[in-house]
C-alpha cells in the first residue's frame, strides 16, 4: 500500500555583521522535525503547508523552498540567529505480512501498528491507508 513520510527540516543559522562591510553566515545547526497528521493532510489535499507551495523535485519528494521562520534582518553591528524550514512529502510503500510487523521503503515503524494508519515519531510522520482486498470467487 501507498505510505507518505513528511518532515520538516530545521536549520539554524548565525549571521554576522559589522557595518554591513563584512557579513558572514554560518550554520550553528540542523534538526529533522515531524509534522501533525492534520497539516499534512491539509497539504496533501492543497499542495500548500504553511502558505508555501509543495513542489516536486524528482518524483516521490515533494518540497517546499526555504522558509525564513524568524526575522532574518542584518544586525548593524554583531551578530543575529534565525531559523530557517524545509517541509518534505516523501511518498512509498508499506507491506505487512502478519497484520502486526510492518515494512516500508520510508524506514523503521517498529512502534507502529498497522491499524492506526499513522506513525508519529520525534523525525517524522508517516501515514497510510489501508487497502481493502476485493472478496475473490474460488475457481469452479
Amino acid at each position: 500500500m501507498n505510505a507518505y513520510k513528511c518532515f520538516r527540516d530545521l536549520t539554524k543559522v548565525s549571521v554576522y555583521n559589522i557595518l554591513y562591510i563584512r557579513t558572514k553566515y554560518t550554520v550553528v545547526g540542523c534538526q529533522r522535525v515531524s509534522i501533525p497528521t492534520i497539516e499534512y493532510r491539509s497539504a496533501r489535499e492543497t499542495g500548500l503547508i504553511h502558505g508555501h507551495k509543495l513542489s516536486e523535485v524528482f518524483p516521490g519528494l515533494s518540497t517546499t523552498d526555504e522558509i525564513e521562520d524568524e526575522n532574518n534582518r542584518l544586525p548593524l553591528w554583531g551578530t543575529n540567529l534565525y531559523l530557517q524550514s524545509v517541509y518534505s512529502i516523501m511518498s512509498g510503500e508499506l507491506a505487512s505480512f502478519n497484520g502486526e510487523t510492518l515494512a516500508s521503503t520510508l524506514g523503521h515503524l517498529d512502534n507502529c501498528s498497522l491499524s492506526n494508519r499513522e506513525c508519529l515519531t520525534p523525525f517524522e510522520t508517516l501515514v497510510w491507508e489501508l487497502v481493502r482486498n476485493a472478496p475473490c470467487a474460488p475457481l469452479a
